[in-house]
């Protein structure tokens, strides 16, 4: 019959374990550095052996950090069909507007835009989705950036470099409570 191991012995294998994972990921983080800089100094092994360290440091405390609910619906993943058309969309009036500035010299009207959207309650998983994928799909344009959001107001404020109403995205996502 096998004995159970102590209590100290499966702490010190826990921490083993860790030690060697960190040590793992830092000299990955180290030879990726060196390959990414071409070249192999002292001060670039010191930048680089600091760097691997933050990293460690880093990937440490995003993995104990607590993590929102996200649990999208089919119906909001559903609505990334718009993604491409938007995209169209939004470089055209990027390219409009620096065409029309090499002739005219005039810089296009950037805009502030305050969108009224339900931002819902911050411990809802569909409604921490629902904010998401509002923001990525309607960043992900090269028009319109979601700066944040209101809650007290109901509002989504986001910038566009050419003013449009391409933010039907947004509006379809709201739909999807």
């Amino acid at each position: 019959m096998a004995r159970r191991p102590t209590a100290p012995l499966v702490r010190l294998r826990k921490l083993s374990r860790l030690a060697a994972g960190w040590i793992v990921t830092w000299l990955l983080g180290i030879a990726l550095w060196l390959l990414l800089v071409s070249k192999l100094t002292v001060e670039e092994l010191l930048a680089a052996t600091v760097a691997a360290a933050l990293a460690c440091i880093g990937i440490r405390v995003f993995q104990n950090a607590d993590r929102t609910p996200f649990y999208p619906t089919m119906t909001m993943l559903l609505q990334s069909w718009r993604i491409p058309g938007d995209l169209l969309r939004g470089a055209w009036a990027v390219f409009d507007g620096l065409a029309r500035y090499l002739v005219t010299r005039r810089a296009p009207p950037g805009a502030l835009r305050a969108v009224q959207l339900d931002p819902g309650q911050p411990d809802d998983p569909k409604a921490n989705a629902r904010r998401a994928l509002i923001i990525s799909y309607t960043t992900l344009t090269p028009n319109t950036v979601v700066m944040g959001f209101v809650p007290d107001e109901g509002l989504m404020l986001c910038h566009q470099f050419v003013p449009s109403d391409e933010l039907a995205i947004a509006q379809a996502l709201e739909a999807c409570q």
